[in-house]
């Protein structure tokens, strides 16, 4: 059982050895993996995790991982990543899991679907995982100054690099979205639709108006508000 294990190995390997002893001398180390730059974490809630079965390969991954080690001290994380794992894997958990799954995927399709009727790109036509990579040429506008707006507006996401970007990598011609944080809070394809468009907004105004868009911002963050006030993190 030694190696880097995906999401699906990992889950399988830990139900084993919930049901059984282990007897192999394999230890499970929770980790925040970069392994040539592709990062374990982001598909599962909660703190970022990926997950590495140790032995000899504890040695080949620290080695390759550029800050030298495959987690940091912070033990709260690591906790927190482990009791993520122990929910999903419940027994009376995983069909939920997978309900939610199939969700955060179909509300990246129907987010990415919106954003190209709002005349964007989205990089390899659309997505089959929880992320969207918006290609902003279409609109004009660069990455680092439409996430600044988003953020204005309430709406979180990265700028991010697209294939054969023309701009460095501190502007980027993209932005990165996600719809894990939301599909948790209740969203669905019906919400995602509206953040699609209320991103939509955000970028025309930014393009009719690059230097100002604060009004545009301040609707935009008052709808926002509304829909998180409809899905309540804490009742």
């Amino acid at each position: 059982m030694d190696g880097v294990l995906s999401t699906a190995d990992y889950l399988g390997a830990k139900i084993k050895i919930k049901s059984e002893q282990d007897t192999t001398g394999t230890s499970f180390v929770i980790a925040g993996l970069g392994l040539n730059n592709q990062v374990i974490t982001e598909t599962i809630t909660g703190s970022n995790s990926g997950v590495v079965t140790t032995s000899n390969i504890f040695k080949t991954v620290t080695s390759i991982n550029s800050s030298g080690t495959s987690n940091g001290n912070i033990k709260i994380g690591t906790e927190a990543a482990d009791g993520d794992w122990d929910t999903i894997i419940d027994a009376n958990s995983i069909n939920a899991d997978t309900a939610y799954t199939n969700m955060v995927v179909s509300n990246a399709r129907i987010l990415a679907e919106t954003l190209i009727s709002r005349g964007v790109s989205i990089v390899s036509g659309g997505t089959d995982t929880h992320v969207v990579l918006v290609d902003l040429r279409p609109k004009g506008l660069t990455g680092n100054v439409t996430e600044l707006s988003l953020e204005h507006a309430g709406i979180t996401c990265n700028k991010n690099g697209i294939p054969f970007d023309p701009q460095p990598p501190t502007v980027t011609s993209g932005v990165r979205l996600g719809t894990p944080a939301g599909t948790t809070r209740g969203f669905g394809n019906d919400e995602f639709v509206k953040i699609g468009h209320l991103i939509g907004d955000v970028l025309d105004g930014l393009a009719q108006n690059a230097e100002d868009n604060k009004a545009v911002e301040a609707r935009v963050r008052e709808e926002v508000r509304a829909l998180c006030r409809a899905f309540p993190i804490y009742q």
